[in-house]
């Protein structure tokens, strides 16, 4: 009887981890990007607007966050300098061909400023 419970116990455990996985990875790439969003705002003055839109679409391809060059808001001047964006992910399974069940969306924002 004590093997059936743990059985049921790690099973329910497995359930949890497996459904949990996606949108724990989203929380980890957002704050990913969210520190060299923040590593970029200390030396931004010195890099150009180019340069940083690189090195951000590097860590979102890592990622795979459904973002583009064009939807990053940087601004750069002698004072300061941010960078701004949001995105949605979607949770959720396809369970046939084409079918997809949407259980949750998630917003996430960068928002990441330094002044000088």
């Amino acid at each position: 009887m004590e093997r059936l419970i743990w059985g049921i116990i790690f099973a329910i455990l497995g359930i949890a981890c497996y459904l949990l996985y996606d949108p724990l990875l989203f929380y980890y790439c957002n704050q990913s990007v969210k520190s060299e969003a923040n590593a970029i705002v200390k030396v931004g003055k010195d890099v150009e607007k180019d340069e940083i839109v690189r090195r951000l679409m590097e860590k979102v391809r890592e990622c795979d966050i459904p973002l583009t060059k064009d939807d990053w808001e940087i601004e750069q001047s002698r004072e300061s300098v941010s960078i701004r964006t949001k995105y949605k992910e979607i949770w959720g399974y396809e369970y046939a061909e084409g079918k997809f069940l949407d259980l949750h969306t998630f917003e996430f924002e960068v928002d990441e400023r330094n002044d000088f």
